[in-house]
């Protein structure tokens, strides 16, 4: 007997939930609540955890066309994007260059449409309250989540440093604009936090609106509680969101319900003045205000820079994209050179229509608009044209007025008994301001959003469609489909299988690793690449791994041959993953002194993929150097000091065979500069070389041409460092300086009795200034250094220049796990050694500032990295 469809079906036969569906319902509410879900979903075990959440509602839909005998439709045209989303996905693994990464999430996408196709089948109008009533106790529980765990983990640790800092005597205050302080539980990143409770407050007010007794004391305490949550996030797409979603409710609710207009309206008028008050408390959001005021741009560089990446992705293959997952991937290769700095690595493009375009191509953006389409037109046909449209019923809310039927007009008759029409404006004023949030970032791979968002659109589909429409499965087809699903499954498990077995052996070998058992670590991780071959992480740990310990090995032999083992790990993590730099930097590195040409290619690959990374034409230059090609290294270490100025005060100059190349690099350099400052019509660039040859010839001594520069600059502290070294006095434009690391140095010069104390105060407004919160207060070992080398120098240049103390540091990926999407294994730093000096980068850091995002300075030097690797 073939499936028919009946147009006009009496409603199916309400099911309970089966133990699948609580499955489904426990998985969605442990990966909303737990802190640090993102990251955690994504290490072994919670990775195995997530996959078998996403399996659930596939297991669930199985189980309901058996029990049911049937297969209910979404309607509203909702089947037809099913369709287009589940081809575009087949489309998308079958043509992506990292296929697996593309059928690894497109994995997860059909099954949160299996979960879509799964709700809709248990869901009737009756159950929608129920089921919003559950989105809404998940959503009170986040709040309570988030406050407590980001007050326990983030404001108490901020508070003890800040009575620290006053009981020297330095101002502090806990400032939400620094970025390591807004909350980020229990999503793991402050925009993940603000994103969710973008959806979660309008369901909380509606239910607030429609509830009466305790119930609208829980759900309006609760959305009032929720909104503290919101501001502490400082996210500005959050409140933006919030916004919008709170007007299109407002506005929504006046039209639907007419008697109590001028009630919604005082509570416009005071959630405008409310908003006021945010914005101009707010330094974020006030900065926002006055940029679009002003008509510039609201979107931050960063932002700017991934959706160009996702344009550039997109143009590359318009048709099916670069393949879910490729981002992390792709992502360098499709920088461009002029933000390489603010937006080296990024996992995701911060907005939801450039990951779309760029990973999914045209068809992830007719899949976003018909979406959008569908439930548009499905709103107007159910509830007409807002001229026409009626009034609430009065039993949505507690208002003592009722509403008769003639007042409803002749319109056609209500719809039975669900969701109410008051929390249906709740869940659209949630999608459509978190429709704004997506503009900015991308969270679909979150499970609590993407869970949340497929709750909605469950919700939508069933009160929106005219009837209940329904396929009906004789028992063969019930067997044919029940047997495709468990082969498909059954691939599926077989392709998956050795995926979670290499998670489960890299994690023990991680293991193996912190209880240095190398062997083991070895073999594990060995065995992870054999059983998941196309993951570059695998190879990408086992490389520097390997390399690490080659260098902290003093034995020669061994040494060799766990750097020969090194590189040849990272020359298969490039193979794997040709478009990521951290694997060509750091072979560079482990190449330079055995094998240079070799050194010579990789940082040129390096180069090539971000120009502007730092100590990336220095390792050049030095590779160049090791075969004698001494101009062209010349060249290399020029273009490292002219991006990245404190390279000109390292101690490395004073190392062999670098300290040969040194005088003539300064001569170049200043030579260089000249060029640049007559060439340069950009006052900002001019600005930036003109401090730069100040500060080159204040170090190498021209003191009269530091001067002229920097009194045209009008840098005051430049002046004083230039009356310093001609032993003048400074004590009192010091005192007018303004509070900084600089001017707290000048003053432990200048008060032999109160070093201590003012380079501690130094430090720490070094610190607050730059967000710089890896070292609490200054380490007695280097506070004892500076104070004794500030003893025994003849002058603050011979100090500053000479005998203040340095650091030798290795450049920490602390991203690399996290951008990776594994984050089991211990994170990686460059094998470049930096040697700096604590003037330099710690106490006088404005002065030696290289800027982190001035697109006309890479696009200026553009050409001369180009020069250089075209001529290697």
């Amino acid at each position: 007997m073939k499936p028919y469809l009946k147009p006009q079906q009496p409603p199916l036969k309400p099911q309970s939930l089966s133990l699948f569906g609580l499955l489904c319902a426990g998985f969605y509410t442990l990966f909303t609540l737990l802190p640090n879900s993102h990251s955690l979903m994504v290490s072994w075990p919670w990775v195995f955890l997530w996959q078998v959440g996403l399996l659930c509602p596939l297991l669930w839909l199985i189980s309901q066309i058996w029990q049911q005998r049937s297969w209910r439709l979404l309607g509203i045209g909702l089947d037809a994007i099913a369709v287009l989303g589940l081809a575009a996905i087949i489309l998308n693994g079958v043509f992506a260059e990292f296929s697996h990464q593309a059928v690894w999430y497109g994995w997860a996408a059909i099954c949160h449409l299996m979960a879509l196709y799964a709700l809709n089948q248990w869901c009737t109008r009756e159950k929608g309250d129920t089921l919003l009533q559950f989105q809404a106790v998940i959503s009170i529980a986040f709040i309570i989540v988030s406050l407590a765990v980001w007050g326990g983990q983030t404001v108490a640790p901020e508070l003890a440093r800040i009575a620290e800092l006053k009981a020297i005597g330095l101002g502090a205050t806990f400032d939400l604009s620094n970025n390591n302080l807004r909350n980020w539980a229990p999503l793991g990143h402050q925009n993940y936090v603000a994103g969710y409770l973008v959806l979660a407050l309008p369901i909380l007010l509606g239910l607030g609106l429609k509830q009466v007794g305790w119930q609208r004391w829980l759900w309006s305490g609760s959305f009032i509680l929720g909104l503290v949550d919101l501001y502490t996030t400082n996210s500005r797409a959050g409140f933006l969101g919030f916004a919008v979603g709170l007007l299109l409710f407002l506005i929504g609710v006046a039209i639907a319900q007419t008697a109590h207009r001028k009630k919604l309206l005082g509570l416009g008028v005071a959630s405008i003045l409310a908003g006021a008050a945010i914005v101009v408390t707010n330094e974020r959001l006030r900065s926002l205000a006055i940029d679009a005021l002003q008509g510039r741009g609201i979107l931050d560089d960063y932002r700017v820079i991934t959706n160009t990446v996702g344009w550039r992705m997109g143009l590359s293959a318009p048709f099916s994209g670069q393949g879910l997952g490729s981002v992390p991937l792709v992502y360098q290769q499709y920088l461009p050179i002029w933000g390489n700095r603010r937006a080296e690595l990024a996992y995701q493009l911060h907005s939801t229509p450039a990951q779309l375009w760029g990973e999914f191509g045209i068809l992830g953006i007719l899949l976003a608009m018909g979406l959008t389409i569908c439930i548009a037109v499905a709103i107007v046909r159910r509830y007409r044209p807002f001229s026409d449209i009626r009034p609430l019923p009065s039993r949505v809310f507690s208002f003592d007025e009722t509403t008769t039927s003639a007042e409803r007009g002749p319109a056609e008759p209500l719809p039975p008994p669900g969701t109410s029409p008051l929390l249906l404006i709740s869940i659209l004023s949630a999608l459509v301001g978190y429709s704004f949030v997506s503009l900015t970032d991308y969270q679909l791979d979150n499970p609590a959003i993407s869970g949340t968002l497929t709750i909605f659109l469950a919700l939508l589909a069933v009160e929106l469609r005219p009837v209940s429409k329904a396929i009906q499965l004789s028992q063969r087809i019930r067997y044919v489909i029940v047997g495709v699903a468990t082969a498909l499954i059954l691939t599926l498990g077989n392709w998956l299988i050795p995926i979670h077995r290499a998670w489960q052996l890299s994690s023990q070998g991680f293991t193996a690793l912190l209880n240095e058992d190398i062997p083991t670590f070895v073999a594990k991780l060995e065995k992870a690449h054999q059983l998941a071959p196309w993951e570059p992480y695998y190879a990408h740990q086992l490389a520097w791994n390997l390399g690490n310990l080659a260098y902290q090995t003093p034995e020669p032999a061994l040494q060799e041959t766990l750097r020969q083992q090194s590189v040849q790990w990272f020359q298969t993590a490039t193979t794997i993953s040709p478009y990521q730099e951290f694997g060509y930097s750091n072979l560079g590195w482990l190449e330079v002194n055995q094998a240079p040409e070799a050194a010579t290619q990789a940082f040129a690959s390096s180069a090539q993929l971000v120009p502007a990374k730092r100590d990336v034409f220095l390792g050049l230059g030095y590779s160049l150097l090791q075969q004698g090609r001494s101009e062209l290294a010349r060249q290399a270490c020029l273009l490292e000091a002219l991006r990245h100025p404190t390279i000109i005060a390292s101690p490395i100059w004073q190392t062999t065979p670098l300290k040969s190349l040194y005088p003539s690099l300064l001569e170049a350099l200043e030579m260089t500069l000249s060029d640049l400052i007559a060439q340069t019509a950009n006052p900002t660039l001019d600005q930036y070389w003109q401090q730069s040859r100040a500060r080159l010839r204040w170090w190498r001594g021209d003191l009269r041409g530091a001067e002229q520069d920097w009194t045209a600059l009008g840098d005051t502290i430049g002046l004083i460092l230039t009356k310093l070294a001609a032993d003048q006095p400074v004590s009192a434009e010091v005192a007018t300086l303004p509070d900084s690391p600089e001017k707290f140095t000048l003053q432990a010069w200048l008060s032999p009795t109160e070093r201590e104390a003012n380079l501690i105060l130094a430090w720490s407004t070094y610190q607050s200034t730059y967000n710089d919160t890896s070292t609490q207060t200054m380490p007695p070992e280097l506070l004892s250094e500076l104070v004794e080398s500030m003893n025994q120098a003849d002058s603050f240049t011979q100090w500053f220049n000479q005998t203040s103390p340095t650091r030798t540091l290795q450049s920490q990926r602390l991203g690399f796990n996290t951008l990776s999407r594994h984050t089991d294994g211990p994170t990686p730093s460059d094998f470049g050694l930096r040697q700096e000096r604590i003037t330099v980068s710690y106490l006088f850091p404005s002065l030696w500032a290289s800027p982190l995002y001035q697109p006309a300075l890479d696009k200026q030097l553009q050409p001369l990295w180009n020069q250089v690797l075209e001529a290697i």
